[in-house]
């Protein structure tokens, strides 16, 4: 067994000495970091790779030592001698690494120098060590992962699902820091930075974390007394650098999806076993983006090794897959085809571009849901797709405040009046006066949401959201979202959207001439500015010239007038 660790110059620690009794020993912590260090140093011990940049600042090296009593060195001593070397004596075990700031180090086992590769042979037999999250750096991680799995399986999860009363086993997804190449030390310098300025950004969520003294302080500068929480913002920039590069170490080893595709079937088969059915990769977290797009090979290359189609081969090859030829369409509509798309969601705008070639509607009518939002639905374009489409189409309202989503209107046939339809499940929505009384049916006021989607609020904006999300007494006092949208409740339930309070009111209803090209009156000549840009924005329909009823829009009085100065519940301007 391991019976003392000694570290030296490592990282932030200075010296430490860590003692170890027979039996199961668990070294605990709060934030893993210091941990992590006493982890890094048994890398170093038995013969992984070394990192210079771990030896502590203005140290010329580091050295780790530990001790072990064998109960039954026969292993190891078959080992030492077949290299060569002196067998334990009554078991006793020193190994001892050092390395330099300058590059290189030495390697000893019982004070005789050894190479790397020896280390590592021996550490197969010689640790035994079990962590939440430093599973990946254990020496034999197939026999001590079945002991770390059996505690962190889904089986909880699923079992209140069925509790909730929801039939089946349910679907497990879990997203990852997601980044596969071909080789793991370039995907380690590929990611490292872009990982590091995440932690960077990420720091003031553990700024107050509770920290253990002993594992970074300097003996003899402590700051706080043992147990007491230290702040981050206390340590310097050459700690904190350390504590990221170590984080970075653990995440990159144990918490996100990099390496090669042979090195990542081993983390999603074991997810698998542990009851995840399917993982979400994060792939846009600051790696460049050529990058990014060229790793997709390797990462259809796992895709295929871990999801393998009957009859295919074991062995997988990203370079020569002719399923991922350079010379392949990856448009848009070619893609439809590809993989089959069923369900698709855009914004009105998109699927007008879509719907302008005959291969794009076509693709538009294999769907079995078409889901628009995130700008008004013109009434022209919803005529013009919903006969060709065979599946729902939906018309989807609601702002980032509230989840995106809030009401949803399906478009059953062409020819009928656009709406934002109901609210969706947890949802309620209400039509109020300027003083947050509920106007009658038909009548436009300020459309408010309240449930189960409404956000906390804007972040450090504390005005901005008392404005926003304000206790309405029409629904018992419950917290509801100002959207600053024009609506009104029709008596079919239906809701119909009529703009913005805040910024524009509608003022026009008419014919308006378009032409692309020449004309009495193209867009580029028109004297109104938001009548111009409106109708650049707009994609033609039925040709290169024809008339469209368009809502024609102004600012009433500039864009930063105050909601309630409105006068919409009193009278309304067409």
């Amino acid at each position: 067994m391991l019976t003392l660790l000694r570290v030296k110059n490592l990282a932030l620690v200075e010296e430490a000495t860590v003692a170890f009794e027979p039996g199961l020993n668990i070294i605990t912590g709060e934030t893993g970091a210091g941990k992590s260090i006493l982890i890094g140093a048994l890398y170093l011990l038995l013969g992984e790779r070394a990192d210079t940049s771990a030896i502590r600042a203005g140290e010329t090296q580091c050295v780790v030592e530990a001790t072990f009593q064998l109960a039954e060195p026969q292993v190891v001593n078959d080992i030492l001698t077949d290299t060569g070397l002196e067998p334990c004596d009554h078991g006793l075990l020193i190994l001892r690494r050092t390395v330099k700031a300058a590059g290189g180090g030495q390697a000893f086992v019982n004070d005789a120098p050894v190479t790397l590769p020896l280390l590592k042979r021996l550490g197969a037999h010689l640790v035994d060590l079990h962590g939440p999250h430093d599973h990946q750096s254990l020496f034999q991680p197939a026999s001590q992962l079945d002991i770390l799995d059996s505690f962190a399986r889904a089986d909880a999860e699923r079992a209140a699902y069925a509790a909730a009363g929801h039939p089946g086993k349910g679907h497990i997804s879990l997203m990852l820091h997601t980044f596969v190449g071909d080789d793991i030390d370039d995907v380690r310098d590929t990611v490292r930075e872009p990982f590091l300025e995440y932690l960077r950004t990420s720091t003031d969520l553990i700024n107050q974390v509770r920290w253990e003294q002993t594992s970074f302080a300097k003996p003899t500068a402590q700051r706080t007394q043992p147990g007491e929480a230290q702040d981050l913002s206390e340590l310097s920039a050459e700690e904190m650098a350390v504590i990221m590069d170590h984080a970075f170490d653990r995440y990159f080893r144990t918490a996100g999806l990099f390496g090669t595709p042979e090195s990542c079937r081993e983390t999603v088969q074991r997810l698998a076993d542990l009851g995840v059915d399917e993982l979400a990769c994060l792939i846009d977290f600051g790696v460049d983006e050529q990058r990014v797009l060229d790793g997709l090979r390797q990462l259809d290359a796992l895709r295929r090794l871990t999801n393998p189609e009957p009859g295919a081969s074991a062995v997988v090859d990203p370079a020569g897959d002719d399923s991922l030829s350079a010379g392949d369409d990856w448009g848009l509509i070619a893609q439809f085809e590809r993989h089959e798309v069923t369900h698709f969601q855009c914004t009105p705008s998109h699927a007008a571009v879509i719907a302008a070639t005959p291969e794009g509607m076509t693709a538009l009518a294999r769907l079995r849901k078409l889901l628009l939002g995130g700008e008004a639905l013109p009434a022209a374009l919803a005529d013009r797709i919903r006969p060709q489409i065979r599946g729902d189409l939906l018309n989807m309202y609601g702002p980032t405040e509230t989840t995106i989503w809030s009401t949803v209107s399906p478009i059953l046939a062409a020819g009928r009046p656009i709406t934002i339809g109901r609210p969706i499940a947890n949802t309620e929505i209400h039509i109020v006066d300027r003083h947050l009384q509920p106007n009658p049916i038909g009548v436009a006021g300020e459309l408010l949401i309240g449930g189960a989607g409404g956000v906390r609020g804007y972040l450090d904006r504390p005005e901005l959201t008392d404005e926003r999300f304000v206790a309405l007494p029409a629904a018992g006092g419950d917290r509801v979202y100002r959207t600053g949208d024009l609506a009104r409740m029709r008596a079919d339930g239906e809701i119909e959207f009529s703009g913005r309070l805040d910024h524009q009111e509608v003022i026009i209803m008419g014919e308006v001439p378009f032409t692309e090209k020449g004309g009495d009156q193209p867009w580029d000549q028109c004297d109104h500015c938001q009548c111009r840009q409106w109708l650049q924005g707009a994609p033609s329909m039925e040709g290169p010239q024809h008339w469209r009823e368009a809502n024609v829009t102004t600012p009433r009085r500039g864009p930063n007038t105050n909601i309630a100065e409105w006068p919409w519940n009193e009278k309304q301007e067409r």
